[in-house]
Protein backbone atom coordinates (compact mmCIF):
# COMPACT_ATOMS: atom_id res chain seq x y z
CA UNK A 1 0.00 0.00 0.00
CA UNK A 2 1.34 3.07 -1.12
CA UNK A 3 2.65 5.45 1.75
CA UNK A 4 1.85 9.19 0.95
CA UNK A 5 3.23 12.49 2.44
CA UNK A 6 0.26 14.54 3.61
CA UNK A 7 0.95 18.14 3.81
CA UNK A 8 0.04 20.07 6.69
CA UNK A 9 1.62 24.14 6.51
CA UNK A 10 4.40 24.86 4.62
CA UNK A 11 6.35 28.05 3.32
CA UNK A 12 8.04 26.37 0.62
CA UNK A 13 6.83 27.70 -2.82
CA UNK A 14 8.27 24.39 -4.63
CA UNK A 15 5.22 22.54 -2.41
CA UNK A 16 2.40 23.35 -4.45
CA UNK A 17 0.35 19.79 -3.43
CA UNK A 18 -1.09 18.72 -0.55
CA UNK A 19 -0.53 15.38 -1.19
CA UNK A 20 2.85 13.84 -2.46
CA UNK A 21 3.92 9.82 -3.06
CA UNK A 22 6.82 9.57 -0.47
CA UNK A 23 9.43 8.58 -3.13
CA UNK A 24 8.33 11.96 -4.68
CA UNK A 25 8.71 13.88 -1.61
CA UNK A 26 12.08 12.62 -0.63
CA UNK A 27 13.35 13.43 -4.54
CA UNK A 28 11.71 16.84 -4.04
CA UNK A 29 12.99 17.67 -0.52
CA UNK A 30 16.63 18.07 -2.50
CA UNK A 31 14.79 21.39 -3.82
CA UNK A 32 14.09 22.80 -0.53
CA UNK A 33 15.91 25.88 0.94
CA UNK A 34 17.02 25.90 4.29
CA UNK A 35 14.66 28.50 4.91
CA UNK A 36 11.81 26.11 4.11
CA UNK A 37 9.78 23.81 6.80
CA UNK A 38 6.94 21.89 5.94
CA UNK A 39 4.97 20.23 8.55
CA UNK A 40 3.40 16.52 7.32
CA UNK A 41 2.02 13.48 8.04
CA UNK A 42 2.79 10.13 6.49
CA UNK A 43 -0.30 8.21 5.42
CA UNK A 44 -1.04 4.95 4.25
CA UNK A 45 -4.57 3.80 3.41
CA UNK A 46 -6.20 6.91 5.81
CA UNK A 47 -3.83 5.79 8.50
CA UNK A 48 -1.56 8.29 10.16
CA UNK A 49 2.27 6.41 10.47
CA UNK A 50 3.87 9.50 11.42
CA UNK A 51 4.01 13.37 12.24
CA UNK A 52 6.99 15.83 11.97
CA UNK A 53 8.40 18.98 10.86
CA UNK A 54 10.93 18.92 7.93
CA UNK A 55 13.91 21.82 7.20
CA UNK A 56 16.62 21.49 5.42
CA UNK A 57 19.30 22.97 7.29
CA UNK A 58 21.60 19.68 8.44
CA UNK A 59 22.50 18.67 4.69
CA UNK A 60 20.08 15.75 5.01
CA UNK A 61 16.86 14.53 2.95
CA UNK A 62 13.48 14.20 4.04
CA UNK A 63 14.24 10.06 4.25
CA UNK A 64 17.24 10.75 6.10
CA UNK A 65 16.00 13.25 8.67
CA UNK A 66 13.26 10.94 9.48
CA UNK A 67 15.70 8.24 10.50
CA UNK A 68 17.63 10.73 12.51
CA UNK A 69 14.51 11.68 14.27
CA UNK A 70 13.11 8.42 15.54
CA UNK A 71 16.78 6.81 16.15
CA UNK A 72 16.94 9.72 18.57
CA UNK A 73 13.75 9.15 19.80
CA UNK A 74 14.56 5.43 20.40
CA UNK A 75 17.73 6.55 21.78
CA UNK A 76 15.59 8.95 24.12
CA UNK A 77 12.87 6.20 25.26
CA UNK A 78 10.01 8.16 23.84
CA UNK A 79 9.34 5.83 21.10
CA UNK A 80 9.55 1.83 21.78
CA UNK A 81 12.68 0.55 19.45
CA UNK A 82 10.32 -2.49 17.81
CA UNK A 83 7.51 0.19 16.71
CA UNK A 84 10.49 2.47 15.92
CA UNK A 85 12.45 -0.30 13.78
CA UNK A 86 9.09 -1.47 12.06
CA UNK A 87 8.45 1.83 10.76
CA UNK A 88 11.83 2.44 9.41
CA UNK A 89 12.02 -0.64 8.11
CA UNK A 90 8.39 0.09 6.49
CA UNK A 91 9.88 3.36 4.77
CA UNK A 92 13.03 1.96 3.51
CA UNK A 93 10.63 -0.38 1.67
CA UNK A 94 8.83 2.23 0.22
CA UNK A 95 11.97 4.22 -0.71
CA UNK A 96 13.09 1.17 -2.45
CA UNK A 97 10.19 -0.55 -3.72
CA UNK A 98 7.18 2.02 -4.09
CA UNK A 99 3.74 0.94 -3.53
CA UNK A 100 4.56 -2.61 -2.32
CA UNK A 101 6.08 -3.36 -5.40
CA UNK A 102 8.73 -5.41 -3.61
CA UNK A 103 9.01 -9.09 -4.32
CA UNK A 104 8.12 -11.64 -1.86
CA UNK A 105 11.01 -13.50 -2.61
CA UNK A 106 13.54 -11.13 -1.63
CA UNK A 107 14.13 -9.15 1.63
CA UNK A 108 16.35 -6.00 0.98
CA UNK A 109 16.32 -3.11 3.77
CA UNK A 110 18.20 0.66 2.50
CA UNK A 111 19.21 2.68 5.13
CA UNK A 112 20.75 6.01 4.73
CA UNK A 113 23.81 7.32 5.38
CA UNK A 114 24.81 10.50 6.57
CA UNK A 115 27.67 10.60 4.50
CA UNK A 116 25.86 11.29 0.71
CA UNK A 117 22.12 11.43 0.22
CA UNK A 118 22.08 8.64 -2.65
CA UNK A 119 24.57 5.84 -0.97
CA UNK A 120 22.33 3.25 0.52
CA UNK A 121 23.56 0.67 2.71
CA UNK A 122 21.96 -2.38 2.73
CA UNK A 123 21.57 -5.77 4.42
CA UNK A 124 20.69 -8.89 2.37
CA UNK A 125 18.32 -11.92 3.45
CA UNK A 126 20.96 -14.83 2.11
CA UNK A 127 18.12 -17.40 2.56
CA UNK A 128 16.00 -15.93 0.08
CA UNK A 129 18.82 -14.92 -1.91
CA UNK A 130 19.53 -19.51 -2.36
CA UNK A 131 15.96 -20.20 -2.55
CA UNK A 132 16.54 -18.01 -5.76
CA UNK A 133 19.66 -19.63 -6.92
CA UNK A 134 17.93 -23.52 -6.31
CA UNK A 135 14.81 -22.80 -8.54
CA UNK A 136 16.38 -20.82 -11.44
CA UNK A 137 19.56 -22.54 -11.73
CA UNK A 138 19.01 -23.95 -14.31
CA UNK A 139 17.94 -21.57 -16.75
CA UNK A 140 21.28 -19.42 -15.32
CA UNK A 141 23.56 -22.01 -16.58
CA UNK A 142 26.85 -22.93 -15.15
CA UNK A 143 28.30 -19.31 -16.22
CA UNK A 144 25.89 -17.46 -14.92
CA UNK A 145 26.01 -19.64 -11.75
CA UNK A 146 29.48 -18.89 -11.18
CA UNK A 147 29.13 -15.28 -11.93
CA UNK A 148 25.79 -15.04 -9.34
CA UNK A 149 27.93 -17.05 -6.87
CA UNK A 150 30.89 -14.18 -7.33
CA UNK A 151 28.10 -11.22 -6.92
CA UNK A 152 27.23 -12.65 -3.60
CA UNK A 153 30.58 -13.23 -2.41
CA UNK A 154 31.28 -8.90 -3.17
CA UNK A 155 28.09 -8.17 -1.58
CA UNK A 156 28.46 -10.31 1.16
CA UNK A 157 32.10 -9.47 1.95
CA UNK A 158 31.26 -5.31 1.94
CA UNK A 159 28.55 -5.82 4.46
CA UNK A 160 30.98 -7.79 6.58
CA UNK A 161 33.41 -4.64 6.45
CA UNK A 162 30.35 -2.33 6.78
CA UNK A 163 29.76 -4.17 10.19
CA UNK A 164 33.40 -4.88 11.62
CA UNK A 165 34.25 -1.12 10.96
CA UNK A 166 31.63 0.80 12.91
CA UNK A 167 31.97 4.88 12.87
CA UNK A 168 33.17 6.69 15.51
CA UNK A 169 30.86 8.49 18.01
CA UNK A 170 30.36 12.21 17.59
CA UNK A 171 32.05 13.10 21.19
CA UNK A 172 34.54 10.25 20.28
CA UNK A 173 35.41 12.27 17.04
CA UNK A 174 35.50 15.58 18.27
CA UNK A 175 37.67 14.36 21.50
CA UNK A 176 39.78 13.24 18.49
CA UNK A 177 39.77 16.22 16.75
CA UNK A 178 38.42 14.32 13.90
CA UNK A 179 36.52 17.74 13.15
CA UNK A 180 36.00 17.40 9.01
CA UNK A 181 34.99 13.41 9.53
CA UNK A 182 32.57 14.62 12.86
CA UNK A 183 31.07 17.08 10.33
CA UNK A 184 31.04 14.82 7.81
CA UNK A 185 29.72 11.85 9.27
CA UNK A 186 26.98 13.97 11.86
CA UNK A 187 26.09 17.17 10.02
CA UNK A 188 23.46 17.32 12.35
CA UNK A 189 25.61 18.00 14.90
CA UNK A 190 27.45 21.07 12.85
CA UNK A 191 26.16 24.15 14.76
CA UNK A 192 27.05 22.90 18.02
CA UNK A 193 30.63 21.92 16.70
CA UNK A 194 31.07 25.07 14.74
CA UNK A 195 30.09 26.78 18.43
CA UNK A 196 32.66 24.39 19.90
CA UNK A 197 35.17 25.59 18.01
CA UNK A 198 34.25 29.48 17.72
CA UNK A 199 34.00 29.50 21.73
CA UNK A 200 37.67 27.97 21.70
CA UNK A 201 38.62 30.66 19.27
CA UNK A 202 40.12 27.56 17.09
CA UNK A 203 40.66 30.11 14.01
CA UNK A 204 42.55 27.08 12.36
CA UNK A 205 39.85 24.56 12.29
CA UNK A 206 37.15 26.97 11.67
CA UNK A 207 39.18 27.87 8.79
CA UNK A 208 39.22 24.01 7.53
CA UNK A 209 35.48 23.32 8.27
CA UNK A 210 34.63 26.23 6.04
CA UNK A 211 37.25 25.10 2.84
CA UNK A 212 37.25 21.25 3.58
CA UNK A 213 33.46 20.74 4.83
CA UNK A 214 31.67 23.38 2.86
CA UNK A 215 30.27 24.75 5.85
CA UNK A 216 29.02 28.48 5.33
CA UNK A 217 28.46 28.23 8.92
CA UNK A 218 31.84 27.77 9.85
CA UNK A 219 32.71 30.65 7.65
CA UNK A 220 30.35 32.96 9.37
CA UNK A 221 31.93 32.36 12.92
CA UNK A 222 35.61 32.44 11.48
CA UNK A 223 34.74 36.07 10.28
CA UNK A 224 33.13 37.22 12.91
CA UNK A 225 36.73 35.86 15.41
CA UNK A 226 38.94 38.28 12.61
CA UNK A 227 36.54 40.84 13.48
CA UNK A 228 35.49 41.00 9.57
CA UNK A 229 33.05 42.89 9.90
CA UNK A 230 32.41 44.09 6.11
CA UNK A 231 32.69 40.56 4.98
CA UNK A 232 30.26 39.29 7.51
CA UNK A 233 27.59 41.60 6.38
CA UNK A 234 28.03 40.89 2.52
CA UNK A 235 27.59 37.03 2.78
CA UNK A 236 24.50 35.90 1.11
CA UNK A 237 23.73 32.22 2.27
CA UNK A 238 23.96 32.85 5.47
CA UNK A 239 22.14 30.54 7.58
CA UNK A 240 18.72 32.37 8.79
CA UNK A 241 17.86 32.13 12.70
CA UNK A 242 17.80 34.32 15.64
CA UNK A 243 21.47 34.16 16.57
CA UNK A 244 22.86 34.52 13.44
CA UNK A 245 20.38 37.40 12.78
CA UNK A 246 21.43 38.97 16.30
CA UNK A 247 25.60 38.82 15.12
CA UNK A 248 24.94 40.08 11.87
CA UNK A 249 23.01 43.04 14.03
CA UNK A 250 26.21 43.74 15.44
CA UNK A 251 28.40 43.46 12.38
CA UNK A 252 26.62 46.39 11.09
CA UNK A 253 26.97 48.22 14.30
CA UNK A 254 30.69 47.58 14.04
CA UNK A 255 30.44 49.72 10.74
CA UNK A 256 28.81 52.46 12.02
CA UNK A 257 25.29 51.00 10.27
CA UNK A 258 23.22 51.31 13.59
CA UNK A 259 19.32 51.70 10.96
CA UNK A 260 20.30 48.35 9.70
CA UNK A 261 21.09 46.91 12.80
CA UNK A 262 17.27 48.27 14.18
CA UNK A 263 15.86 46.82 11.52
CA UNK A 264 16.93 43.58 11.45
CA UNK A 265 15.57 43.61 15.49
CA UNK A 266 12.67 44.78 14.90
CA UNK A 267 12.18 40.99 14.02
CA UNK A 268 14.20 39.11 16.46
CA UNK A 269 13.89 41.49 19.34
CA UNK A 270 17.05 40.39 20.84
CA UNK A 271 17.81 42.02 24.04
CA UNK A 272 21.70 41.80 23.57
CA UNK A 273 21.64 43.55 20.39
CA UNK A 274 19.01 46.00 21.61
CA UNK A 275 21.97 46.93 24.39
CA UNK A 276 24.51 47.19 21.50
CA UNK A 277 22.26 49.60 19.42
CA UNK A 278 21.90 51.50 22.54
CA UNK A 279 25.56 51.29 23.53
CA UNK A 280 26.59 52.39 19.21
CA UNK A 281 23.88 55.50 19.72
CA UNK A 282 25.52 56.56 22.89
CA UNK A 283 29.19 56.53 21.72
CA UNK A 284 27.77 58.41 17.99
CA UNK A 285 26.62 61.56 20.93
CA UNK A 286 29.67 61.51 22.41
CA UNK A 287 31.49 61.27 18.81
CA UNK A 288 29.08 64.37 17.91
CA UNK A 289 30.16 66.00 21.27
CA UNK A 290 33.96 65.57 20.40
CA UNK A 291 33.41 67.26 17.27
CA UNK A 292 31.23 70.26 19.10
CA UNK A 293 27.82 69.12 17.99
CA UNK A 294 25.78 69.12 20.82
CA UNK A 295 22.94 69.50 19.30
CA UNK A 296 23.26 66.57 17.40
CA UNK A 297 24.17 64.75 20.74
CA UNK A 298 20.81 66.04 22.48
CA UNK A 299 18.53 64.88 19.61
CA UNK A 300 20.24 61.10 20.28
CA UNK A 301 20.34 61.21 23.90
CA UNK A 302 16.13 62.05 23.59
CA UNK A 303 16.02 58.46 22.20
CA UNK A 304 18.23 56.42 24.59
CA UNK A 305 17.27 58.71 27.86
CA UNK A 306 21.41 57.71 28.85
CA UNK A 307 21.82 59.32 32.61
CA UNK A 308 25.50 59.78 32.30
CA UNK A 309 25.25 60.98 28.63
CA UNK A 310 22.71 63.50 30.68
CA UNK A 311 25.42 64.91 32.66
CA UNK A 312 27.91 65.33 30.01
CA UNK A 313 25.94 67.10 27.71
CA UNK A 314 25.57 70.01 30.55
CA UNK A 315 29.66 69.82 30.68
CA UNK A 316 30.13 69.76 27.08
CA UNK A 317 27.24 72.49 26.29
CA UNK A 318 30.03 75.02 28.93
CA UNK A 319 33.31 73.68 27.03
CA UNK A 320 31.33 74.51 23.38
CA UNK A 321 30.61 77.72 24.89
CA UNK A 322 34.46 78.34 26.37
CA UNK A 323 35.77 77.21 23.29
CA UNK A 324 33.79 79.49 21.01
CA UNK A 325 34.83 82.34 23.18
CA UNK A 326 38.33 80.83 23.07
CA UNK A 327 38.81 80.96 19.12
CA UNK A 328 37.26 84.29 19.14
CA UNK A 329 40.03 85.91 21.33
CA UNK A 330 43.10 83.75 19.29
CA UNK A 331 42.01 85.57 16.29
CA UNK A 332 41.11 88.82 17.87
CA UNK A 333 44.16 91.54 16.38
CA UNK A 334 42.82 93.99 18.39
CA UNK A 335 43.96 92.04 21.34
CA UNK A 336 47.98 92.00 22.49
CA UNK A 337 49.80 88.79 21.07
CA UNK A 338 49.80 87.86 24.70
CA UNK A 339 46.38 87.45 24.96
CA UNK A 340 45.98 85.79 21.46
CA UNK A 341 48.31 83.64 22.37
CA UNK A 342 47.17 82.71 25.93
CA UNK A 343 43.80 82.51 24.28
CA UNK A 344 45.08 79.53 22.12
CA UNK A 345 46.29 78.03 25.15
CA UNK A 346 43.39 77.88 26.93
CA UNK A 347 41.41 76.55 23.66
CA UNK A 348 43.86 73.84 23.54
CA UNK A 349 43.27 72.88 27.20
CA UNK A 350 39.42 72.79 27.11
CA UNK A 351 39.20 70.74 23.48
CA UNK A 352 41.63 67.64 25.38
CA UNK A 353 38.43 68.28 28.54
CA UNK A 354 35.43 68.04 25.64
CA UNK A 355 37.64 64.90 24.02
CA UNK A 356 37.74 63.52 27.41
CA UNK A 357 34.20 63.35 27.86
CA UNK A 358 32.45 59.59 27.85
CA UNK A 359 36.13 58.00 27.99
CA UNK A 360 37.84 56.54 25.18
CA UNK A 361 36.89 57.90 22.11
CA UNK A 362 34.95 56.81 18.62
CA UNK A 363 38.39 57.09 16.88
CA UNK A 364 40.33 55.79 19.01
CA UNK A 365 38.28 52.32 20.21
CA UNK A 366 37.99 51.13 16.33
CA UNK A 367 41.99 51.51 16.65
CA UNK A 368 42.19 49.77 19.66
CA UNK A 369 40.13 46.61 17.69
Amino acid sequence: MLIEVKIEESNAVRIRKERYSYVEFEQLSEELRPENSVTYLLVQDKKVLYQGKYQCVSGLSFHESIHYSIEQMIQAGTLKQRKGQKLLELLDQELAFPGGTQPSSTSVSFTPSSEKKNKKYFSLNLDSLQSFFKIHWKKIGIGGSIFFLLFIGILWSSTQKIKTNPIDSYQTLVDKKEYIVALKEYPQEEEVLVKQLYQEKNKEELSKLSKEGKSTLAFFYLLFLEHQWKKITEMTDLPVNEETQGMLGFAYLKQGKIEEAELINQEIKSKVLDEQIQLAKKEEAYQAIHEKDVKKAEQINQEIHDEELTEDLSVAKSIVNLLEKYQKDKENTTLSESERKEAEENYKLWEEKLQQLGGVSNDESNNEQ
